[in-house]
């Protein structure tokens, strides 16, 4: 009876860390909160590298979406050592909040889109803060309007190591990236899209030939759209973990 009854308190312990995104081993997330200069409320998940002082990636989803499109490839980066910090970002998911009153992204102007950088800056912010990460070893991926977004960041902060786009495009919602790409150093870029996927296809191919320095260029044949090419194509998550251990280690 004795041995029973601790078997059942053991068991309600690990539940509870689990629902409260305990980490432990099972590379679970965490939630976390922070705010970007402008006031928005900005809410992600972090999942945090087994060992200290390693590099780190930040995952920006596509428009109409959350973070956690992400869930899989994080936790996989996670086991390759690599911490992850994957964010809602602003008027998506649970980032709705600006100064105390809601947001939306299907309300938001050019300008508004273009903002979104300022969201990547508080996660960079936020990373550094948390500590026992080598903040020199920073990574993004991006997927449709992420991408864009990833690009204008780069453009605006640098000090980013690699990133990784999915189905980019040339001009979404306002958030322009040739002119950008054209005027970034020392990053290098992964860059994805399917042949199906008409308009980033084209803009994948006119964007690696503008970047300089390190790149690649894959095109699938019938991939669909940023982050659904992983439902089709079972090597993506695979070529973009070999990327980051190319170029973040």
């Amino acid at each position: 009876m004795r041995f029973f009854t601790c078997f059942i308190v053991a068991s309600l312990l690990t539940f509870a860390c689990l629902a409260q995104g305990g980490e432990g081993k099972t590379g679970l997330g965490e939630d976390v909160v922070f705010q970007t200069d402008d006031g928005v409320e900005i809410h992600g998940t972090f999942y945090r590298a087994p060992a200290p002082g390693a590099p780190a990636v930040i995952l920006l989803h596509m428009l109409g979406r959350t973070r956690a499109d992400w869930n899989p490839l994080a936790r996989s980066l996670r086991s390759e050592g690599i911490n992850v910090l994957a964010i809602d970002l602003r008027g998506h998911g649970q980032s709705i909040r600006q100064d105390g009153r809601e947001i939306g992204f299907r309300n938001f102007t050019a300008a508004q889109f273009n903002e979104m950088i300022l969201d990547v800056k508080a996660a960079r912010a936020f990373l550094e803060e948390r500590g026992g990460i080598d903040s020199g070893r920073l990574g993004l991926i991006g997927a449709s309007i992420g991408c864009n977004v990833a690009i204008g960041e780069i453009r605006e902060r640098g000090r980013i190591r690699t990133a990784v786009l999915l189905s980019p495009g040339l001009d979404y919602k306002g958030v322009r990236t040739l002119e950008p790409i054209k005027a970034v150093s020392g990053c290098s870029f992964l860059i994805v899209a399917s042949q199906d996927d008409a308009y980033s296809a084209k803009s994948s191919g006119e964007l690696a030939a503008a970047a300089t320095g390190k790149k690649r260029l894959h095109l699938y044949q019938n991939a669909g759209h940023g982050t659904r090419m992983f439902k089709k194509e079972s090597g993506l998550e695979t070529m973009i973990l070999q990327w980051m251990r190319e170029n973040l280690f």
